[in-house]
């Protein structure tokens, strides 16, 4: 959040300078005349030089994300545009002529607009992007808090019709544990989702609480022997489940307003992702986000922070996973329906060909700077792709009179690739040490998929 605040707070300080930079070249020989123009330029660098520094600071930030948005050609353009500010502050100390030093100010302040409109357009495919993410990511939790309201319930029939002297009751009682252990993962995912949905976050903070404390009363008194009281408790845990159940139902539900809103045209800045051609920006910037998280990976790994064990790495792992499904998806759109050169067509089946084995990699835990390098000649092979297309699309505006304008839109992120993904195929092959969560994900998808339901 305070990346996105501080990103859209330089675009409107970046507005607010090119306003100022072209106020000051129109009058430029006024001030000269009333000898105000070094005081003025002076006060236009001094502004440049915080929201410089104020951009660098929110980069640093960015890349602490545990999903950092790709900024790399945003810092470029910052750097063009320091060069350019510089190359003005030189105009002004050797006191270069009226004519030279409005050209350079009017060149500086287009730059700044280009900026500013750059960041705009990357904050919302960002939000469109995250928003669509959110969307699934909570509906798979609320689908995962339903299955264990339903679990929950049919354990208290068992215990209900059983004496506490029966065989059955000690295996009953493990599989209690095991609920409370399955209902950790999901309290993760709320929190981790929190992050992203922090209007949430007061609203399951209650529920929460009361399941993991009754959900402990109910062991105690099963491990005692005292099944009446142990039925209490866990009536007490449905309770909040099933509360909790209501308020991500609400919740899922007030997000599809909201991305039906931005779709339509309104004020707010998040924007659907509609279906479609994805766009080679849109594929390179999901890239260059996964590019970033396998670097941090790396780094966390080599500085003893994260280790193959942890729940961490495991729940990083499932995240690589996901946004390299997507990004196979993405792909696939791409190249679906032609209209791309046989040379950039080439590159892509390239750049499937890597993909396919960076996703084996992760499956497999081999997180390595091998994975890392591999990701870097996915980027440049998709440098190589688009400036093929490029170069396709321009031979067709020499060869029509008229163009035609070609509508991008950003593919939603569909869990349906997975049924067909290596991961859902490998991960019982592997032993990947998931959660309960994510493998229970993927097998409930399964069957969903054979009774011809949705997930």
């Amino acid at each position: 959040y305070d990346v996105e605040k501080n990103l859209e707070n330089s675009s409107s300080e970046l507005e607010k300078l090119a306003k100022n930079e072209l106020n000051t070249a129109d009058s430029l020989n006024h001030l000269k005349k009333t000898e105000n123009l070094e005081n003025k330029l002076n006060s236009l660098q001094k502004h440049f030089e915080n929201l410089k520094k104020n951009f660098e600071q929110t980069s640093d930030k960015n890349t602490k994300l545990d999903k950092p948005m790709p900024l790399n050609d945003l810092q470029k353009d910052m750097q063009e545009l320091d060069s350019l500010m510089q190359k003005q502050s030189e105009m002004q100390q050797q006191k270069s002529g009226t004519r030279k030093m409005k050209k350079q100010m009017q060149q500086n302040a287009v730059k700044m607009q280009q900026l500013s409109k750059k960041i705009q357009n990357k904050l919302q495919q960002q939000d469109g992007m995250q928003l669509q993410m959110s969307l699934e990511t909570l509906r798979q939790i609320l689908d995962n808090v339903l299955e264990y309201s339903f679990m929950q319930e049919n354990l208290m029939r068992t215990f209900k019709g059983m004496r506490a002297d029966n065989p059955e009751y000690l295996r009953a009682v493990q599989k209690q544990k095991q609920l409370q252990e399955d209902f950790v993962v999901i309290q993760d995912s709320l929190y981790s989702l929190t992050k992203d949905i922090p209007q949430i976050a007061s609203g399951i903070k209650e529920d929460i609480s009361n399941i993991k404390k009754n959900l402990q009363r109910s062991l105690n008194f099963l491990e005692e022997r005292k099944t009446s009281s142990a039925l209490t408790t866990q009536q007490y845990v449905l309770t909040s489940v099933n509360n909790l159940a209501l308020f991500l139902s609400e919740s899922l539900e007030s997000l599809k307003k909201m991305q039906q809103n931005a779709s339509g045209g309104g004020k707010g800045k998040k924007q659907k992702p509609s279906s479609g051609k994805p766009s080679f920006m849109q594929l390179k910037q999901q890239q260059e986000s996964l590019k970033q998280q396998m670097q941090q990976m790396l780094k966390d790994m080599k500085n003893g922070k994260l280790n193959k064990n942890s729940k961490g790495f495991s729940k990083r792992l499932a995240e690589m996973l996901a946004q390299q499904e997507l990004l196979q998806k993405m792909l696939d759109e791409l190249r679906k329906d032609g209209g791309i050169s046989p040379q950039a067509d080439k590159y892509l089946k390239e750049i499937k060909r890597l993909m396919n084995q960076n996703e084996k990699d992760i499956v497999n835990k081999n997180i390595t700077p091998q994975l890392l390098e591999r990701q870097k000649k996915i980027l440049s092979r998709m440098l190589e792709s688009e400036k093929a297309s490029q170069k396709k699309d321009e031979d067709k505006k020499r060869e029509s009179e008229v163009g035609k304008q070609q509508k991008r839109n950003v593919v939603p992120f569909d869990w349906e690739i997975f049924n067909k993904s290596i991961y859902k195929n490998q991960i019982q092959k592997n032993s990947l040490d998931l959660q309960p969560f994510y493998k229970k994900l993927f097998e409930d998808y399964q069957n969903t998929q054979k009774n011809g339901s949705s997930f």
